[in-house]
């Protein structure tokens, strides 16, 4: 446990420095030089919360040692709910793999309908787009992992033979929620949201928002029919996703994004931090 303070003080620590930073730049990367840009994106503000995004990912990695989980043979399927448990018995590969592809897929097949509306996007606008999507895939995992750890709930196959065969490790219990799902969720709304704002006269709109809710859709289907998921792991996946794929670009856009105002002051009483957006 100790370790993991650690990590997180150090993290919080790199974040407020990159912000802190930030503010005193004159940074432009990604912004276009056109006025009427709607997007702008910061190396240091964008990569200080990717970075602490990652150490939230990889932290329970680091501890896995001092997490306890429930003893396999005591698991009851009779303790999930209705809903839920008719997926205990799933168990396909075939399903699974499609899932493994289908995360990576799905989004770049999303992204590569936005070209056929632009196809000389510029490259300042490209970057802006990578940064956003990325920073949100990342915002996302890193929600989804300290999630998966804090409910640690077993995925279905736990309540069968199958956990006979299983790692008995974290990967067992992270059922809650679905990380393929919700990332998959995160980028593609994230694509689609970007578009729609950069270009609101767009036909394209509507392929985008449908492409990205059937393709994620069937993520979490997969899922489901491989057996590593509930219902309910799905269906939060696909709100978080969206939820941070809309929440993202929309901080990133002129005149909403994130630009904090920190500044020092010595009291009487005491040092005081003042941070306001």
């Amino acid at each position: 446990m100790n370790r993991l303070i650690t990590w997180l003080v150090i993290a919080v620590f790199l974040m407020m420095t990159g912000i802190a930073h930030a503010q005193t730049s004159s940074f432009n990367y990604g912004s276009s030089s056109n006025s009427g840009s709607v997007f702008r994106v910061d190396p240091v503000v964008d990569g200080s919360i990717m970075l602490l995004s990652s150490m939230v990912v990889f932290v329970p990695i680091l501890t896995e040692s001092e997490i306890e989980y429930r003893d396999p043979e005591s698991l009851d399927r009779n303790d999930v709910n209705s809903l839920d448990r008719g997926v205990i018995d799933n168990n396909s590969n075939g399903f699974r793999t499609a899932s493994h592809i289908g995360v990576v897929a799905v989004p770049l097949g999303v992204y590569g309908l936005t070209f056929l509306y632009d196809k000389n996007n510029s490259s300042s606008e490209i970057i802006q787009d990578i940064t956003m999507i990325s920073e949100s895939v990342m915002v996302n995992a890193a929600f989804n992992q300290i999630m998966c750890h804090s409910f640690s709930r077993p995925r279905p196959y736990m309540y069968t033979d199958e956990r006979d065969e299983a790692r008995n490790d974290n990967w067992d219990y992270r059922s809650f929620y679905s990380g393929h799902t919700s990332n998959a969720m995160a980028a593609c709304t994230a694509i689609a949201y970007i578009h729609s704002v950069r270009y609101p006269d767009s036909p394209y709109k509507t392929a985008l928002w449908t492409a990205s809710a059937l393709g994620c859709t069937a993520i979490g289907a997969a899922r489901i029919a491989a057996g590593d998921h509930y219902y309910s792991d799905v269906l939060t996946g696909l709100v978080a996703g969206f939820s941070i794929g809309v929440l993202v670009p929309e901080m990133h856009r002129v005149g909403r994004m994130l630009n904090p105002n920190i500044s020092l002051s010595l009291l009487p009483a005491g040092a005081g931090v003042t941070l306001s957006f």
